[in-house]
Parts: C-alpha cells; sequence; structure tokens
C-alpha cells in the first residue's frame, strides 16, 4: 500500500527540516528526490543542504546540475526530473498529484494552511493511500 506522511515543522525552519527529513531518508533509502514549489525555495533547501551539518554532508545538486545522474539528493521544481523510485519529499506542493507516481514513503512538509492539508490527507485516504500526520 502506497503511503504519504504529512509533516508540520514546529520547531525548525522549513528548509532546517527538509533537511532533516533528507538526511534520514537518504541513510535509509540511498536516494531522495525533493520536489519545491519554487526556483526560490530550491535554493534554500540547497543552502540548508549545504550547511546542515559540520559532521556530515548530504550529496545533492539542483536539477540544473550537468551531473544528474550521480547525485543521490536531487532538488527541482520539476517531478520529471526524478526516478519514480526514489522517496520524494514534496516542499510546499500538493502530493497527491504525485502519491500514486512514487513507489517510496512521501513526505510533505511546509502547507501553509491547516485546511489545505486536511484536503489532501482526506483525498489520498479516499484514493486508498495510507495517511500519517506528524508535527515536530
Amino acid at each position: 500500500m502506497k503511503k504519504a506522511k504529512f509533516y508540520q515543522p514546529t520547531s525548525y525552519t522549513i528548509d532546517k527540516a527538509v533537511a532533516k527529513r533528507a538526511e534520514l531518508l537518504y541513510e535509509s533509502e540511498g536516494r531522495v528526490a525533493i520536489l519545491t514549489d519554487s526556483i526560490t525555495t530550491s535554493h534554500l533547501i540547497d543552502r540548508a543542504l549545504w550547511t546542515y551539518s559540520y559532521m556530515s554532508f548530504l550529496p545533492h545538486a539542483l536539477d540544473t546540475d550537468p551531473y544528474l545522474d550521480d547525485q543521490l539528493i536531487l532538488i527541482s521544481t520539476n517531478a520529471y526530473s526524478f526516478n519514480i523510485n526514489w522517496p520524494l519529499i514534496c516542499v510546499n506542493t500538493p502530493i497527491r498529484h504525485y502519491a500514486h507516481d512514487y513507489a517510496c514513503v512521501i513526505f510533505s512538509i511546509g502547507c501553509s494552511y491547516i485546511t489545505d492539508i486536511r484536503k489532501q490527507f482526506k483525498s489520498l485516504q479516499a484514493d486508498g493511500v495510507e495517511v500519517e500526520f506528524s508535527k515536530g
């Protein structure tokens, strides 16, 4: 069964929350796709991954990188840039459009409005997707 997880950061900024999720998924899955709502958000996430931790480096790139096939964490505003077998993190983007295409767990981070999260939550459940919601 497909799974979707909504995560609403309460103690982190969105860029730090995405970096933490990306680290956890990278450690468990080996590759991560990060879909953002804008180039500005993509650059914010890129900076957060570069400065995330002095103890560990998260190998990543924007979708403009010439060596995309070598990247383990890829950031893009275009969902078609990703391999559908990678776990997907959606940042400020609705995940219903992607829940059936991606094989792995999908995280939605940073939805602006709780009503938007509720709508996505209910529509995914109606589609037979197992849905979780957490704050942190």
